[in-house]
C-alpha cells in the first residue's frame, strides 16, 4: 500500500492476518504474565501476615494495638447512630479509618483480618511503582517482595490501626500520578491526575501525615513535567480541595480550621516532653503535670486542678488550647537547644531501627536479627538514591527523596519519643524500590567480577 503527498511517499507494510493474530496473542500472553506476578507478590505478602497473626493470636487481641485504637471503634459508634463526623475526636481522628470500623460491623477479628489483606495488596502495588519509576521487570518484582517479607511492614499490617489503609492509598497516589505525568494520551493524563489527587486526600483522611504532600510533589511536578502544567495543576487542585474542605467541616462543626489536633498534641508530649525529661532528669509523670499546669496558666485556669493525666483533655484541642500547647512545646525547645538537636538523631534510630511491635514478642536472637534487617534496609535505600543521583534518574531519585525528607522532617519535628518503624512505614514502598535498585547494582558490580 501506497500513501502519497505531492512532496513524499510514504510505504506502509500490510499486517497479514496470521501476523495481527500473533500480535493479539502476544498481548495476551504479556498481560497473564503480569497478573500472574502481581497475584504472586500479593500472595506472598498475605502469607506472612496470616502466619503472624496465627502466632501473636491472644483472646483480648491485645498484641494487635497500642491503644488508639478504641478512638476509632468510637468513631464508628458514634456514626452508626448519628450518621456524621460531629463527635470531637473526628477533630484528632478523620474519618476513613472510622467509616472503615463501621462498615466492617465494629469486630476487632474482621478489622484485622481486613488490614492483612490490605498490607498484603501494598506489595503489588510497590511492584508497579517500580515499574513506574522506570526499573526493570524483574528489579521492581524484588521491590514488591521486600515490601512482602518486611517485619515492620507485616506487624503494622496485622494490626487495629489505619496505616494499612493510608499506606496503600498513598503508594497508590504515586502510581497514578507517576503513570498521569508519563501517559502519552492528554484526557488520560487528566483523569489519572485527578485519581491521584482523590487516592491522597483518602490517605491523609485515614491519616493526617500526608495532608501537605502534594504541595511538594505538586511543585516538584511543575519543575520536571513543564508539559504537563494541566496535569500537575489538575492533581494539586483536587488534593487541596479535599484536604481544605475536611480544614472547612472542623471549622463549621468545631470552630477550629484545622486538619488534625493530633500534630501539636504529639509535640508537646512526644517531644518537647522528651527534652524536658532528658534535660531536667525529672520523672516523666512529673513533667506531664507541669505541662498541663502552664498550659491552664495560659488559659486563665486554676493550675492546681492539672495533674499528669490532664493532657488527655488537649487531644481534641480548641483553637485556644492549641496556642497554649504551641506555646509550650516551643518555649521548652528553644530553652534547651541542644537536646532539641540531640534527641533528632535519637528519634531518626528510632524512626528506622526499632520494630517495637516485633522486640516485645522477640527472643534476644530476633531482636538483633530485627536492627540488623532496618539497618540494612535504610542502607538499601539510601544506596539506591545514590546510585540514581550518579546516574542523574531523575524520575527515580526526586520523587523517592522527596517523600522521604517530606515523612521523616515531619515526625522528627513533633514525635522523638514513642515511635518505632510504625512512623516510616509509609515509606517501605520507596525504600523497597530503592533498596532493590541497590541490589541490583551490587549484583551486576559483582557479577562483573
Amino acid at each position: 500500500m501506497v500513501i502519497g503527498n505531492r512532496d513524499k511517499e510514504f510505504k506502509i507494510a500490510e499486517i497479514s492476518p496470521s501476523q495481527e493474530k500473533c500480535r493479539h496473542m502476544s498481548r495476551r500472553s504479556y498481560f497473564r504474565k503480569e497478573c500472574w506476578q502481581y497475584g504472586m507478590v500479593f500472595l506472598a505478602a498475605l502469607l506472612p501476615r496470616l502466619l503472624a497473626m496465627a502466632a501473636w493470636y491472644s483472646a483480648d487481641l491485645s498484641h494487635f494495638q497500642s491503644g488508639d485504637y478504641i478512638l476509632y471503634t468510637l468513631g464508628a459508634q458514634h456514626f452508626r447512630d448519628h450518621l456524621d463526623f460531629s463527635n470531637s475526636l473526628f477533630l484528632v481522628r478523620p474519618p476513613v479509618f472510622p467509616l472503615l470500623v463501621y462498615l466492617l460491623g465494629n469486630q476487632d477479628l474482621v478489622v484485622i483480618m481486613a488490614n492483612i489483606a490490605i498490607g498484603a495488596l501494598i506489595a503489588p502495588v510497590t511492584y508497579a511503582l517500580g515499574k513506574r519509576l522506570q526499573m526493570s521487570a524483574p528489579v521492581a518484582l524484588v521491590a514488591g517482595l521486600i515490601v512482602a517479607f518486611d517485619p515492620g511492614s507485616i506487624a503494622y499490617s496485622t494490626f487495629l490501626g489505619p496505616e494499612p489503609l493510608a499506606n496503600l492509598f498513598l503508594a497508590l497516589m504515586l502510581v497514578t500520578l507517576l503513570a498521569a505525568l508519563q501517559s502519552p494520551l492528554r484526557l488520560h493524563a487528566v483523569l489519572l491526575s485527578g485519581l491521584a489527587g482523590l487516592w491522597l486526600v483518602l490517605s491523609a483522611l485515614t491519616r493526617p501525615a500526608v495532608y501537605l504532600l502534594w504541595s511538594v510533589l505538586g511543585l516538584w511536578a511543575l519543575l520536571a513535567y513543564r508539559a504537563r502544567r494541566l496535569v500537575t495543576v489538575v492533581f494539586m487542585v483536587i488534593s487541596a480541595a479535599g484536604v481544605g474542605g475536611w480544614m472547612l467541616h472542623n471549622y463549621v462543626v468545631f470552630g477550629h480550621a484545622t486538619f488534625s489536633t493530633v500534630g501539636i498534641y504529639t509535640m508537646v508530649y512526644y517531644r518537647a516532653a522528651s527534652i524536658e525529661h532528658l534535660a531536667s532528669g525529672r520523672d516523666i509523670e512529673e513533667v506531664y503535670t507541669a505541662f498541663n499546669q502552664r498550659i491552664e496558666t495560659l488559659l486563665g485556669h486554676d493550675p492546681a486542678l492539672a495533674d499528669a493525666g490532664y493532657r488527655h483533655r488537649y487531644l481534641a484541642a480548641t483553637p485556644e488550647v492549641s496556642q497554649a500547647l504551641s506555646r509550650v512545646a516551643l518555649e521548652t525547645m528553644v530553652h534547651y537547644p541542644l537536646y532539641t538537636i540531640l534527641t533528632l538523631p535519637l528519634g531518626f534510630a528510632r524512626m528506622y531501627g526499632l520494630t517495637e511491635a516485633v522486640l516485645l514478642r522477640a527472643q534476644p536472637l530476633g531482636v538483633l536479627a530485627e536492627i540488623g534487617w532496618n539497618l540494612l534496609f535504610l542502607f538499601g535505600t539510601v544506596y539506591g538514591l545514590w546510585d540514581a543521583f550518579r546516574r542523574r534518574e531523575w524520575t527515580f531519585f526526586w520523587p523517592v527523596l522527596l517523600c522521604l525528607l517530606y515523612f521523616t522532617a515531619g515526625v522528627l519535628l513533633v514525635k522523638t519519643a514513642g515511635l518505632d518503624v510504625r512512623e516510616r512505614s509509609m515509606l517501605v514502598p520507596l525504600m523497597a524500590v530503592s533498596s532493590a535498585r541497590a541490589l541490583h547494582v551490587l549484583w551486576l558490580r559483582w557479577h562483573a567480577r
